[in-house]
């Protein structure tokens, strides 16, 4: 624990060296096709009130200079007094990939041999510079790292050889550079700035696959620093539009306001809160801080301590769950004597626990007695089911079957493909929907009665409903191809649209879907003869036909309806090459095609051989 608070100190004290050692951002030493870019004045921070105090509140201290002084023995840079100036850019915006330029008063000799020790270390000249390459190790994965001293005061490391060698001949002038004008990158910066940080194209970058809220965002810019006596800073995010851009204002105002309510306790902080604005300027919000620099540093003290109080509460709580996890049995003073198990020890204690349990769960069922053929209704065989798909017809208030079951309750009723269910008992049926809420109300072993519709005539039938586990255990004493087999599908995620059918929000590259010539935002309004309002009414729809078979698939695509056919594939002989997030969206859609996939997902995990398809 000590040394993990020492490294955070050492990082928090090497970012004050980068904010408070560099000269201004000099433009020529970025590449013209970097996409975002990072600079620190040391420099100007070492001269600054603010920092000051916030280095005497937060960070100084006995154990920090024990710290500093190793890390100048072992690099040949004490960063209190030699770091200058540190810039930070890159062509993509991705984890482990960028160029670092460093100014700074170093020891070479030192930097060298440290680079000699590291693993794989490696040597080659460019443009005669010296470079040198070694793997670097860190949460078990390994990089390629690339440096090379390219001045006797100037370090360039890279996340790659190609990254460096293009870095070293941008600022030989060799090759394009950034220069000062109208780019986002390369706008003017503000007098007195410390810390600055640009970034373009934000919504193209691998961010933007990852988090929802980059993909919504394309220019960032921030700058802070002290001019004048006064502190200040300035963020300016560009949205895709001004609707992203109006609710990422009220999103910040809400924050701004949640942190003054917490700060109830640090009245300075809340008065230095109370100083940022923020506003929007069409897709374009900012957000705005000025204060003079007394009142800013007087604020320093109260805001360390609260850091400190928040790190202090966080450590034991991470202390505390360390513990936990090292022996569970440690609750009090008996426990605390008693051996701690290994992990091969408590795998045995479960897997007796888990056999003990499945031996009582069988003499439990070799007990029951069949009722009419049909085992009697238990807490494990869930809800009521009919063993019917069904769907909406067209221009009917009823629920059309669209598949029947094998040794399905229906069957046993005489249901068939094409029936139009209009009531169970005295409830009127006129939905899908309906009828399924319908079902939910009995038990499994009720009688009921089914009047359909079938070629205009009305007939009455009667079945006994099953139970939903009733027709897995079916399965699984010789059936298991009735709910297993190759289920038809089209290859598309959905979501609901009022009054226009359901909306296509994913197509699976290489599926039937695809094929046919499915796009994300098409509406899909009918499945041949059958009405779609809901996504169940689309799954019952294609559920009603066999893998192979073609379906006319009514659409609403830029307000104009069209129709194209499909030729439905099958779930588990289906072959193609996917990334993650399709494989991501088969995994979800094989899912949901089951009956049951809640019940069939248990009896795969408590069988594998039995019920994989």
């Amino acid at each position: 624990m000590k040394a993990r608070m020492m490294g955070m100190a050492g990082v928090l004290v090497v970012a004050w060296v980068a904010l408070a050692q560099a000269g201004p951002v000099q433009f020529k030493e970025v590449s013209a096709d970097a996409t975002w870019l990072a600079h620190v004045d040391v420099d100007a921070m070492r001269s600054s009130v603010v920092v000051e105090k916030l280095y005497n509140a937060c960070v100084k201290g006995e154990k920090l200079a024990q710290c500093f002084d190793k890390m100048a023995e072992k690099c040949g840079m004490d960063p209190r007094k030699d770091l200058h100036d540190v810039t930070l850019y890159g062509r993509k915006m991705a984890c482990g990939h960028g160029v670092l330029i460093i100014q700074a008063d170093m020891d070479k000799e030192v930097l060298k041999k440290k680079a000699e020790k590291a693993p794989n270390h490696q040597t080659a000249k460019h443009r005669g510079h010296e470079i040198h390459t070694w793997t670097h190790k860190k949460g078990g994965e390994k990089k390629e790292i690339a440096g090379a001293l390219y001045q006797p005061d100037v370090l360039v490391l890279a996340s790659s050889v190609d990254l460096l060698e293009t870095a070293i001949d941008v600022l030989d002038g060799r090759k394009a550079s950034l220069k000062p004008g109208k780019k986002p990158l390369a706008k003017k910066v503000p007098k007195g700035t410390m810390f600055l940080a640009r970034a373009t194209n934000i919504d193209e970058s691998q961010m933007a696959k990852k988090n929802p809220l980059c993909a919504q965002l394309t220019c960032l810019d921030y700058a802070e620093g002290e001019h004048d006596k006064q502190w200040s800073g300035r963020l300016a995010i560009s949205a895709e539009n001004d609707e992203i851009a109006d609710r990422l204002e009220t999103a910040l105002k809400g924050f701004r306001a949640t942190c003054w309510l917490h700060l109830e306790r640090a009245p300075q902080l809340q008065q230095i809160l109370d100083e940022v604005k923020i506003d929007r300027d069409e897709d374009t919000v900012e957000v705005k801080f000025q204060a003079p620099v007394e009142k800013v540093a007087s604020a320093m003290p109260e805001a360390c301590e609260l850091i400190r109080k928040r790190m202090a509460k966080y450590q034991a709580k991470a202390k505390y769950h360390a513990k936990e996890k090292t022996c569970p049995t440690k609750t009090d003073k008996k426990r605390a004597e008693k051996k701690c198990p290994t992990k091969q020890e408590q795998k045995q204690k479960q897997d007796k626990q888990d056999k003990k349990a499945k031996s009582k769960a069988s003499e439990k069922k070799n007990k029951e007695k069949p009722d009419r053929g049909m085992r009697k209704p238990t807490a494990r065989q869930g809800t009521a089911v009919l063993g019917v798909v069904v769907g909406k017809p067209l221009d009917e208030e009823a629920a059309e079957i669209v598949r029947v079951w094998e040794a399905s309750p229906a069957v046993k009723a005489g249901l068939e493909r094409g029936d139009q269910i209009v009531k169970i008992g005295k409830q009127e049926i006129r939905s899908p929907e309906q009828l399924r809420s319908t079902i939910l109300r009995h038990q499994p072993g009720d009688e009921v009665t089914i009047v359909v519709k079938r070629e205009g005539e009305r007939l009455e039938l009667k079945t006994q409903l099953a139970g939903r586990d009733d027709l897995v255990d079916r399965s699984r004493r010789g059936k298991a191809h009735q709910f297993l087999s190759p289920r038809p599908w089209l290859g598309v995620q959905i979501d609901a649209v009022a009054g226009r059918g359901v909306s296509v929000v994913g197509v699976l590259p290489g599926s039937p879907a695809d094929h046919a010539g499915l796009k994300v935002g098409d509406a899909i309004l009918r499945v041949d003869k059958t009405r779609v309002e809901a996504p169940a009414d689309l799954q019952a729809a294609i559920a009603g036909h066999k893998p192979g078979e073609t379906v006319r698939l009514v659409i609403l695509r830029d307000d104009s309806r069209e129709t194209i056919e499909a030729e439905l594939g099958a779930i588990g002989i289906w072959e193609g090459k996917l990334d993650n997030e399709s494989r991501q969206l088969l995994k979800r859609f094989l899912e949901d095609r089951f009956l049951f996939p809640e019940d069939l997902r248990r009896e795969r995990e408590r069988t594998p051989s039995e019920t994989k398809p």
